[in-house]
């Protein structure tokens, strides 16, 4: 599959569910989070960096790890609603790693 995703809207920090970055502050934080995800969950914090930051697509993504679509799905959502819980104000949210 190429760079165009197979028909896959690719991420910008300002489509991801609530994570838009229009100040530099924002990006601190998302910074900051996203190293505490790592430390928690490194593979999922890969699935971020790839997705987010680097824009490849589920199945880009998922190759460049060496997992499959559907494990990329469930780390990209518990990361995704974990980082989430970070940036609003509640760190101390039950979502359970993987």
């Amino acid at each position: 599959m190429g760079r165009d995703g197979g028909g896959e809207a690719r991420l910008s920090l300002t489509q991801v569910d609530g994570l838009a970055a229009n100040r530099e502050e924002d990006l601190v934080e998302i910074d900051e989070a996203l190293r505490r995800l790592e430390e928690l969950d490194p593979r999922s914090a890969r699935v971020v960096e790839l997705r987010f930051f680097g824009g490849l697509t589920e199945q880009e993504a998922a190759e460049a790890i060496g997992i499959s679509v559907a494990t990329l799905k469930r780390d990209w959502d518990f990361a995704r609603a974990w980082l989430l819980s970070q940036l609003r104000g509640n760190p101390d949210a039950q979502v359970e790693a993987q």
